[in-house]
């Protein structure tokens, strides 16, 4: 942006006093409101600066408690070959809907940790027409939302099907197993291995 003073003077002419002070005031006005203006810039500098050396602070303390976990052999990484056949050909139809119960007690090291459990779970339905049989597990962290390992259905008569699957699941100290009076066929659930996650 280019500066013009109020006066303008040709040369040859006189100069009158009023309209060359009149210049130099309007000059010192102008200097005055641009060291205003940087001021003003030097304090929006401080601040941003105290915002980013804030920031950064924040961002070390983030990266070194990520750091000091990440760094922790046993937490979201570590698994442990661990094998415990939980049931075997357990009958899954129950004509009051009851779910069998299994304690972790034996297979997890803490009950007070939540572990990632990794399952293989196999089927087996009956002989007859349309015989369903799922494997379907809840734990004491899952709550109401279950886990579907596998499941079957006979589509020839005489004849059962087998049916196999594995999963990752959540728990801490039990595993639900649903049976319901409309399932006919038995499972049988493997645990494999486990690890602790955060």
């Amino acid at each position: 942006m280019t500066y013009t003073v109020p006066y303008s003077f040709v040369p040859g002419t006189k100069a009158k006093a009023d309209e060359v002070n009149a210049n130099f005031i309007d000059i010192i006005d102008k200097l005055e409101d641009v060291n205003a203006r940087i001021d003003d810039a030097d304090g929006d500098i401080v601040n941003i600066n105290s915002l980013l050396s804030t920031a950064n602070s924040q961002i070390t303390t983030i990266n070194t408690t990520l750091s000091n976990k990440a760094n922790s052999s046993d937490v979201d990484g570590k698994w442990t070959i661990k094998y415990l056949k939980l049931f075997e050909s357990l009958n899954l139809a129950n004509s009051n809907n009851t779910q069998a119960t299994y304690s972790l007690n034996s297979y997890l090291p803490d009950k007070t940790n939540l572990y990632q459990i990794l399952v293989r779970g196999t089927v087996a339905t009956g002989t007859a027409m349309n015989n369903y049989v799922p494997l379907h597990i809840t734990t004491d962290w899952s709550g109401s939302s279950h886990f579907s390992i596998c499941s079957a259905r006979t589509r020839v008569a005489n004849y059962n099907l087998d049916s196999c699957g594995c999963a990752i699941i959540c728990a801490r100290t039990t595993i639900n197993v649903a049976r319901r009076s409309a399932y006919v066929g038995t499972g049988t659930l493997e645990l494999m291995a486990y690890r602790k996650v955060r």
